[in-house]
């Protein structure tokens, strides 16, 4: 149901009244959509992302699908509208004023997220980018010096050798862990310090670049996908949620 007068409400009700106009004719082969099972909503959720076309819709306007199932939407001259979201078993469903829509989820990237709004009349599709770019991957490192360059160089104290593989350092929740991905195990040092490692474990339908790892109480995810890896966290019994880089 949707919350706000009458300008909040048309961000969000544009979507219903582009279904109900777009006639399905002439468009062709519709687009194969991700199958729900290798859906990741991870990817999309708690994200801020901007319309860049759709039929029936102002580009620009702003759209957040909220991890709880809230559905925000805003647009210049407004206030933001609420409406709802929500996993169904053949992709997602949207609610607006009481009616609910079943959505196609046709393109899930970091730079772009295309849906298939269905309408017994029709259907519409929407293709949004983020409104915050997501982080560019971390520069190659340095070339190693050249053996008369580490000869006039002074002896560098040595460090202590840490265990494990190095890690670096993401805010998951509340808290702070070191984290590094190798040879099928990942290496954990937990807020008090202690090195925990973990083996990966199977989770089914999940693609090639997604890795899981758990210690029967945390699980940890390595995420491929995209140019720059991404860190997952969730304690047992839920959904694994983005974690963030402490570079």
């Amino acid at each position: 149901m949707m919350e706000g007068c009458n300008g909040p409400a048309r961000a969000l009700r544009a979507v219903v009244v582009a279904v109900a106009t777009l006639s399905v004719s002439g468009l062709g082969v519709a687009a194969q959509p991700i199958p729900a099972s290798a859906l990741q909503v991870d990817a999309f959720t708690n994200r801020v992302w901007v319309v860049e076309s759709g039929a029936g819709l102002q580009p620009g306007a702003f759209y957040v699908f909220l991890a709880n199932g809230v559905l925000v939407v805003s647009q210049e001259g407004g206030k933001p509208a609420v409406g709802s979201w929500a996993e169904a078993a053949d992709g997602l469903v949207m609610t607006e004023a009481g009616l609910s829509y079943k959505v196609d989820v046709l393109e899930l990237k970091a730079a772009r997220f295309r849906i298939r709004v269905n309408n017994p009349r029709g259907a519409t599709e929407i293709t949004f980018a983020p409104a915050i770019p997501p982080p560019a991957p971390p520069p190659p490192p340095p070339a190693p010096a050249t053996t008369n360059q580490a000869a006039a160089a002074p002896a560098a104290p040595v460090a202590p050798v840490a265990r494990g593989p190095l890690q670096s350092g993401y805010r998951c929740g509340a808290d702070v862990y070191g984290v590094a991905f190798e040879s099928g195990k990942a290496y954990i040092t937990m807020p008090d310090g202690q090195l925990v490692v973990m083996d990966e474990i199977t989770v089914k339908d999940a693609p090639a670049s997604r890795r899981s790892f758990s210690n029967g109480t945390l699980t940890f995810v390595e995420d491929t996908s995209e140019p720059y890896t991404r860190v997952l966290f969730a304690r047992t019994g839920l959904r694994p949620r983005p974690c963030t880089s402490m570079r």
